[in-house]
């Protein structure tokens, strides 16, 4: 004999309100943040568990999957395919509108505004009503735009990859300015939204600054080598305000976000190695993915430039985008397989650079994870899917994705038929103590 639950149980189911989470919102361009930071107070996975996952484009996808999903403050998801740009509802789990166009349509786009913005390798850039999938403007762009836009306070600016950027009105796409760095470019820009703009040029091994106001140039600096990875703009106190450069021989540089002055450099692997690019955990902690001909790595290096950990994973893995930091600094990041039959990974590692889990995928992944506001990890891979990790919520008793009374009434249920899932404690016995364990993980809701 239980006994019954109680008045307790009637009390809670009228009057018990799930609390709000207190999170990060929307993550509107790569990266979260326009200064590309790749960090968030939300909390991600701590397990490989896939919550759901679904087709966004049925066409072959050779381009697109470098890119990763956006996300608005509704929760619509934004992602660009072979043939435009995609928009999802993630709580029906279905496309919402399709914006179709002739050609790939390029990697991550940029929200701003209620306008999404991305760029296509049949050299155009092109604005899109959020809510409807209408196309507002587009505008030729030699030298293809397809690379991630970022945008912020109505403006979004980019580069093409004959060495331009750009900045133009998210309203109407009308030019604001326009500047070259050189004859190539491939470093998506950050914004650090205080009056600067930063690139890098690959034709000149240079990484810049400019106004955003006007795109005058604020400063250029020679680098060790190459980049094309995006650069990180730390705002902090604890990094003294510094934009932080990746260049293909592996060597971190942090500048001086407002006069270019070299603060200090790395070399984070060997010459001629890949590189994924960086984040900027909490702390001010620098995260950069590494990959040469000998080893694969994920290292973490401190606001003064001292490596404090560098982490392997398997050496036929390539990881060619920069990780993203949870609240409580998981590091998230994809890899994939160069075989004849490519495979992708999802990795987690904790602080520490010890491994927290790994997770294969159907097919390739090459871009970077987003974190949305509720802890789900969506990744985006070539088998056209797009997935959602997210940890089983205990208050989620019926399984239905909605921590609500119907989980109350389906426990109760179990409790009473003696089913061994009524043992919500785990101490062995089917009890009242189950009872309190229950609505006390159900009235803590789930994230």
């Amino acid at each position: 004999m239980r006994g019954t639950p109680g008045a307790a149980v009637l009390v809670c189911l009228a009057g018990c309100a799930l609390p709000a989470t207190g999170q990060d919102g929307a993550w509107p361009v790569w990266q979260r943040t326009p200064t590309r930071l790749g960090n968030t107070t939300t909390v991600g996975p701590k397990t490989p568990t896939i919550g759901w996952s679904m087709q966004f484009d049925p066409d072959s996808y050779d381009i697109a999957y470098n890119g990763s999903p956006i996300m608005d403050a509704t929760g619509r998801v934004y992602l660009c395919v072979n043939h435009g740009l995609v928009a999802i509802d993630t709580d029906a789990r279905e496309v919402a509108w399709s914006f179709v166009i002739s050609d790939n349509g390029g990697y991550t786009p940029a929200y701003d505004s209620g306008v999404v913005v991305f760029g296509s390798a049949t050299d155009y850039v092109y604005g899109v009503d959020a809510e409807t999938g209408q196309g507002l403007w587009s505008f030729p762009e030699p030298g293809r735009p397809n690379l991630s836009p970022v945008a912020a306070d109505g403006v979004v600016y980019y580069i093409t990859q004959f060495g331009d950027l750009k900045a133009r009105a998210i309203a109407d796409g009308s030019l604001l300015w326009a500047i070259q760095m050189g004859t190539s470019a491939y470093s998506a820009p950050a914004a650090d939204q205080l009056g600067q703009v930063f690139s890098s040029s690959w034709s000149h091994t240079q990484a810049w600054a400019v106004l955003s106001a006007n795109g005058a140039q604020a400063w250029v600096r020679q680098l060790p080598a190459r980049t094309q990875a995006t650069m990180p703009v730390d705002l902090d106190a604890a990094s003294a305000g510094r934009a932080y450069y990746m260049d293909r021989n592996a060597n971190l540089t942090a500048f001086d976000r407002l006069t270019g002055d070299q603060a200090w450099t790395i070399k984070l692997g060997n010459t001629s190695a890949g590189m994924a690019g960086v984040s900027v955990g909490h702390e001010g902690t620098l995260y950069a993915g590494v990959y040469d001909f000998q080893s694969r790595s994920m290292c973490a290096v401190d606001p003064d430039g001292q490596l404090l950990w560098k982490t392997q994973f398997a050496t036929d893995d390539t990881n060619s985008s920069p990780p993203i930091v949870d609240g409580d600094g998981t590091i998230y990041f994809t890899s994939y397989k160069t075989a004849s039959t490519p495979i992708g990974r999802v990795h987690a590692l904790n602080p520490d650079g010890s491994v927290l889990w790994i997770k294969d995928m159907p097919e390739r992944v090459a871009s970077s994870p987003m974190l949305a506001p509720d802890g789900t990890l969506y990744v985006n891979c070539s088998d056209t899917y797009l997935y959602a990790f997210k940890d089983p919520c205990p208050a989620d008793f019926n399984g239905d994705g909605a921590a609500n009374t119907l989980d109350v009434l389906a426990f109760l249920n179990a409790w009473a038929a003696g089913d061994a899932r009524a043992d919500f404690n785990g101490d062995g016995s089917i009890n009242t103590l189950d009872v309190l364990a229950f609505l006390n993980a159900w009235s803590a809701g789930c994230a």
